[in-house]
């Protein structure tokens, strides 16, 4: 008698416990989107995180002699912002050059910003949206060490610029 009861508890237990569990799994679920649009049709809620890239394009050097381009030279570029939220871009050094030294040049005011690497410099920012957004950019760059020499190029200051897009809160 004893033993019937003790196993009809656990019966009941048993079917408390999967009910929970069935109630539990239906309140929250996880969807994998193809990297295409997708149609989600549902009566829940949907929340979609922050999507943010960039696409830098190439770096060339501009013809400008004077003041923000003396001493050294300057090189314009550009970078296409994606964002579904508000958004800042965002440039730094992706190590410290050996021989010049890059600063990124705020317009309209010609003010110099002077990259270190791993810092980022927020170099334009947006509190909405955007499919597809491009940022003009100016870039100084000059050499830092030793008599004579050169300016780098626009390719060996192409190469130490990091770019990312975060957030706007």
């Amino acid at each position: 008698m004893m033993s019937r009861r003790i196993l009809l508890g656990l019966a009941l237990i048993a079917v408390a416990l999967s009910a929970l569990s069935r109630r539990a799994t239906a309140q929250a679920q996880t969807v994998q989107l193809p990297p295409n649009p997708a149609v989600i049709h549902t009566t829940n809620t949907v929340t979609i995180a922050g999507t943010y890239s960039a696409d830098v394009g190439s770096l060339t050097q501009n013809g400008i002699q004077g003041n923000p381009c003396n001493p050294g030279a300057c090189y314009d570029g550009s970078a296409t912002v994606h964002a579904n939220h508000g958004w800042k871009l965002q440039v730094t050094l992706s190590s410290t050059p050996a021989n010049f030294t890059v600063s990124w040049i705020e317009k309209p005011q010609n003010l110099p910003h002077p990259l270190t690497a791993g810092v980022y410099q927020t170099i334009a920012t947006s509190t909405t949206a955007t499919p597809a957004q491009t940022i003009g950019e100016m870039f100084n760059a000059n050499k830092s060490s030793g008599k004579g020499g050169a300016v780098p190029t626009a390719a060996q200051v192409a190469a130490v610029l990091v770019y990312r897009v975060v957030a706007n809160p």
